[in-house]
């Protein structure tokens, strides 16, 4: 039946895409992308259990992108007239509006055939090897000791992070906080390296009943930067802990642990809760910047929600409307990061004087690759020297650098890569913590940059993170050897 409805929805959005550029029809346009869309979904839900990772892409890529003018279109009229994402209003001409309905159609287009050459074409990497490339037990229960003690320690201080910008946006504004926080270092780099040891512990694949404390303890501290506006951290960080117990889920038997970490009874509270949750985060967000909730009702929150977070689809329509302004100086937004992190690492600053741009500056908009900072200074220049960013979207990096070309072969690579993330098996620790920390990246793509998630490798702080545990476990493993031998 999925796959009946998947091959007829298919169809029909190419019939629709096909009519819509005859007619030049906006709305056949929405549609064309919502049945192409719905065409992933049951193609994911033929064989979940090698597209369960696309699958919860794909709900990214419509809470980030499409949500907004999915719920737009509904409104009827002329829904394309004007935009609200929380922060600046936009219009678009037509023409603009149709150039990114295209591009979100290609991009979930290519996302599927991405994930249809993942099976049937053999490539052998990181996804393909087997268990046997993992750490003796030994070792990894000195990683489990060493990386439980440290997200400890780590974990207070992000919470106490956390607590200090919720005190702040409370004493002076929402606003305030983007322009004027500057935050304590020491918090900054204590949460920074919670992520990474949080991910090596669940690397070392616990028993059920001690993961389940780290994984709460995790979603609580990410929960509460719903409080400073952070709320794609607070759905990325549910997303990639579904995914981690479906990965224990699957591997249980591999794994020798007779551990359930899915039920039917949990899924369907899932869903049902699902509603609920977005309608919180809406009144959390309303609450925050002060306005009043009296005459809201359940299903206005519940739509407003995908008209504020789905908000970066409109960075796609600037890419295409400032396509002529977009400064020479820059090399590149797609690999600005990488760049960046060439220019700002400790090394460089060592041995050269290569000059990085930060902050909000004209030199980091017109020097620094930054796709969020050019566009913002483009848009809305007295904001951004304000301290405030409109953020970024990976199609439109793509889309501003390669063209249409980037935009289909990114997008065929990353459906390729979110299937073998579907069959990922155990490694060693620090390579599936890895591997964690970068799917944990792409499921934010969507309004991030490109390759954030190369950077986020490379950070000082993830490897520093990576080499201390590893340093003290490999010391407490060979003191627990020695005390055997003897």
């Amino acid at each position: 039946m999925n796959l009946f409805l998947s091959i007829f929805f298919l169809f029909s959005s190419v019939f629709t895409l096909a009519t819509a550029y005859w007619l030049e029809s906006i709305n056949l346009y929405v549609i064309a992308v919502l049945l192409i869309y719905c065409s992933s979904v049951t193609y994911c839900l033929i064989d979940l259990r090698r597209r369960f990772v696309y699958l919860l892409f794909l709900f990214t890529f419509f809470v980030f992108l499409l949500g907004g003018y999915f719920v737009q279109f509904l409104g009827g009229g002329e829904w394309w007239s004007t935009f609200y994402d929380g922060v600046l209003e936009s219009s678009f001409s037509i023409e603009v509006i149709i150039k990114t309905m295209f591009l979100l159609y290609i991009s979930l287009a290519c996302l599927l055939m991405g994930s249809w050459f993942s099976e049937r074409i053999k490539i052998q990497f990181v996804f393909s090897k087997n268990a046997s490339q993992t750490e003796n037990y030994d070792m990894k229960i000195a990683i489990r000791k060493i990386s439980s003690i440290l997200f400890f320690i780590t974990y207070l201080g992000a919470l106490i992070n956390n607590i200090y910008k919720i005190i702040f946006i409370k004493n002076t504004s929402y606003l305030s906080y983007y322009t004027n926080y500057s935050g304590i270092s020491i918090l900054e780099i204590m949460s920074a390296i919670n992520d990474v040891v949080f991910f090596l512990y669940l690397a070392t694949m616990p028993p059920k009943k001690k993961t389940s404390i780290y994984l709460i303890l995790f979603l609580v501290g990410k929960l509460m930067t719903i409080l400073t506006g952070a709320r794609s951290a607070a759905v990325i960080s549910v997303l990639i802990v579904i995914f981690y117990m479906y990965f224990r889920e699957i591997n249980k038997n591999k794994l020798n642990l007779n551990e359930k970490w899915f039920t039917k009874k949990m899924i369907l509270s899932g869903i049902a809760i699902m509603p609920i949750a977005i309608v919180v985060l809406k009144l959390v967000s309303i609450i925050r910047a002060g306005q009043a909730i009296s005459n809201t009702s359940f299903w206005d929150l519940f739509v407003s929600f995908f008209q504020t977070q789905g908000g970066s689809v409109h960075l796609i329509s600037h890419a295409m409307e400032y396509k002529d302004k977009f400064p020479s100086t820059n090399i590149s937004y797609v690999f600005g990061p990488v760049i960046n992190l060439l220019k700002s690492n400790t090394l460089t600053e060592i041995f050269f004087t290569t000059p990085f741009y930060g902050g909000n500056t004209e030199s980091a908009a017109l020097f620094g690759n930054s796709f969020s900072k050019t566009i913002s200074y483009l848009i809305m220049p007295y904001n951004y020297y304000g301290g405030m960013g409109m953020g970024s979207s990976y199609i439109a990096e793509l889309m501003t650098d390669f063209g249409i070309i980037g935009v289909i072969v990114f997008n065929i690579l990353l459906g390729f890569i979110f299937n073998r993330y579907s069959i990922l098996q155990e490694y060693k620790v620090w390579k599936f913590a890895i591997l964690l920390l970068i799917l944990n990246s792409l499921f934010a793509i969507s309004r991030a940059s490109t390759l954030d998630w190369v950077v986020l490798i490379f950070k000082d702080t993830t490897i520093i993170s990576i080499g201390l545990v590893y340093a003290l476990s490999y010391f407490l493993y060979k003191r627990s050897t020695r005390g055997v031998k003897e």
